[in-house]
């Protein structure tokens, strides 16, 4: 049932072109019979989902670039579809992925979100990238704050996350003005 509607989609997308400049009238998908059901959803259903060359703005500064992705929308609530109109629907399980974002978007996603609080132990964060390492500039919350530069390598763990290796540590005390 569902290949029919996909097959007709395509049509409707089809037929519908100009003709002689004018546009010609669409025509309208059947209307679903009951002796025609949809397939009903179980517990195995999976949502499959490919994307390439996305954009997801995640807040107004932090942009991930979604180069290529293949995985599955997993619902958030038992007997509930993931909805992309409904962020909360759904949590994205890759399989795999090619992703980009910039040093200036990890730099907000840092500050913002990772250590955000007023608490945080790390402010100030800036990420930017030298040759073929990454950089990382702050301070480190303690008492009147010090001053702090590493520079590493990159590499993924087996787990899939990423490490980084330091190569060089500086750092220097911060003495507020009063």
């Amino acid at each position: 049932m569902r290949l029919a509607v996909l097959f007709a989609s395509a049509c409707l997308l089809t037929c519908c072109s100009f003709i002689g400049g004018k546009s010609a009238p669409c025509p309208s998908l059947p209307e679903q019979t009951a002796s025609q059901p949809d397939e009903p959803a179980s517990a195995e259903t999976v949502t499959r989902v490919e994307m390439v060359n996305v954009n997801i703005r995640l807040d107004p500064e932090l942009i991930m670039r979604i180069r290529r992705l293949s995985g599955k929308l997993v619902p958030t609530r038992k007997g509930h579809p993931p909805s992309f109109d409904d962020k909360l629907s759904y949590v994205l399980a890759v399989d795999s992925a090619e992703i980009g974002v910039t040093t200036a978007s990890m730099s907000h996603m840092m500050n913002t979100y990772v250590f955000g609080e007023a608490d945080a132990p790390l402010k100030n964060l800036r990420l930017s990238i030298q040759g073929s390492q990454i950089k990382q500039e702050g301070t480190i919350k303690k008492g009147i704050g010090i001053r702090f530069e590493t520079i590493g390598d990159m590499s993924p763990t087996a787990e899939g996350k990423i490490r980084i290796h330091p190569t060089k540590i500086f750092s220097d005390i911060i003495i507020p003005s009063v």
